[in-house]
């Protein structure tokens, strides 16, 4: 059976759209996200209504809500992290990129290299031309070393793992330098 929706749901939600508000404007009024419509709620939604040229009622009406939603959404989109890809196969469990082998999953691998060697100057940018090579599998082993992970050579998934966490930081690294 499903949950009914609740007034104090709506309010919830209402309380969380208004919050929304202050992470794009320091100066828009504190919500409390508890469900009831106190006069710090209603005070908020009067300042959206103000700030958005629509009628300040202090009810959350129709064209006022789509509005906060909308705007919510914006916010959230404007936060959020990017989703991730997740390249490398979940299937068989014990699947490893190995010396040899052709294909875009090693591509992406030599393209993490490559951005991990701005940062870690002892690697070597790769050519990336998708082909398991001995540059790529140096690469691994180096990496691999360098997270204390037994240096085969080998991409299996803690390896790759170790290496796209590596790549996130030294993105994160880069952008902020």
């Amino acid at each position: 059976m499903s949950r009914q929706f609740t007034e104090k749901d709506a309010i919830t939600n209402l309380q969380t759209y208004l919050r929304a508000q202050k992470t794009v404007d320091p100066s828009f009024p504190s919500v409390a996200i508890d469900g009831i419509f106190d006069t710090q709620t209603k005070f908020a939604l009067t300042e959206f209504q103000r700030r958005n040229q629509l009628p300040v009622t202090g009810t959350a009406d129709r064209e006022t809500w789509e509005l906060l939603y909308r705007q919510y959404l914006e916010i959230e989109e404007l936060n959020s992290l990017p989703g991730p890809i997740i390249p490398f196969p979940s299937y068989p469990n014990d699947y490893a990129i190995k010396p040899g082998e052709r294909s875009f999953l090693v591509s992406i691998l030599q393209y993490m290299i490559n951005e991990i060697s701005i940062v870690y100057n002892t690697l070597q940018p790769l050519d990336i031309n998708g082909e398991y090579d001995n540059a790529t599998e140096n690469a691994v082993a180096a990496l691999q070393e360098i997270t204390r992970l037994p240096s085969s050579g080998v991409t299996d998934r803690k390896t790759w793992n170790s290496i796209a966490r590596i790549f996130n930081l030294s993105l994160h690294y880069i952008e902020q330098n």
